[in-house]
Order: structure tokens, then sequence, then C-alpha cells
């Protein structure tokens, strides 16, 4: 894979469309657990964790 494959994943992988249906999956899980659906979506933990913390759609001006 080259560096610029690279980018287009990780960006692709933080769009506001992959975090929006990572997060429904986290919070329709049932009884699984966030490793679970993060391993899922081949991503950290952490992040997903951070997502369900925060705020989603465009900030308040």
């Amino acid at each position: 894979m080259k560096l610029e494959d690279i980018e287009i994943v990780k960006k692709a992988t933080n769009s506001e469309d992959f975090k929006e249906q990572a997060l429904s999956k986290v919070f329709s899980r049932g009884d699984r657990a966030v490793q679970t659906i993060a391993e899922e979506l081949n991503m950290s933990v952490h992040t997903l964790k951070n997502w369900t913390k925060k705020p989603t759609g465009p900030s308040p001006q």
C-alpha cells in the first residue's frame, strides 16, 4: 500500500458518515462490548469510545 492510499483510507475511516454508522452500531450493540464493535470496524476502541462522549453534527455557532 502506498502512502497516498493510506491517507485516503484514513480520511474515509473518519468521515462523518462512517462515524455516524459506527456510533449507531455502538448504541444498538446490545450485550456486545465496544471492543468487539471496534474490531469489526478495524479501528481503535479508544477512538470509538471518545466518539461516544462527543456530540455529533455541526458545531453550534
